[in-house]
């Protein structure tokens, strides 16, 4: 994908750059001492242990008036919501020809949330990003775009 972007962004080498970091370790300092005026993330943070951490990083790195995006798995708020996205991946996977049996939704169901543990997800509700976002100083956290268990939520660094 940064290939992709690099050879479509041509001539604009001082204006944009890419810096790939893991969410798993405090930044290198060829990172942490710069100051980007967006970062974005897609399809990543859900794996992160500490998201707080990981939050509080990206707000520092930010210059004031910076905004950070990022597009993601998300879990459902409250039971109902979270059994609902459980529900809508169930009959992705089983089809939605209308012939699907409750025990077979119920199982697939179990079967999704066991692989989604085994491979390493950590999916949080859009309202827990946004406590997240906050206590790291950030403001005007917004999800622009969900449907069931995508979101786009984006945050403002203050200006001063």
């Amino acid at each position: 994908m940064l290939e992709i972007a690099q050879r479509e962004l041509p001539g604009k080498p001082s204006l944009l750059g890419f810096d790939i970091v893991t969410f798993s370790a405090e930044w290198p300092e060829s990172v942490t001492s710069k100051r980007f005026d967006a970062v974005t993330s897609t399809m990543a943070i859900h794996h992160a242990e500490d998201k707080l951490q990981l939050f509080q990083q990206v707000y520092r790195v930010l210059k004031p008036g910076g905004f950070f995006v990022n597009g993601d798995h998300v879990a459902g708020a409250f039971p109902t919501g979270q059994y609902l996205v459980g529900r809508e991946r169930a009959l992705e996977s089983l089809g939605r020809d209308g012939c699907v049996e409750p025990g077979r939704i119920a199982e697939q169901i179990q079967l999704d949330e066991r692989k989604q543990r085994a491979e390493g997800n950590r999916c949080e509700s859009v309202a827990q990003y946004g406590i997240y976002l906050a206590a790291c100083g950030f403001e005007d956290v917004e999800c622009l775009w969900q449907d069931h268990w995508l979101a786009v939520l984006v945050a403002h660094k203050p200006a001063t």
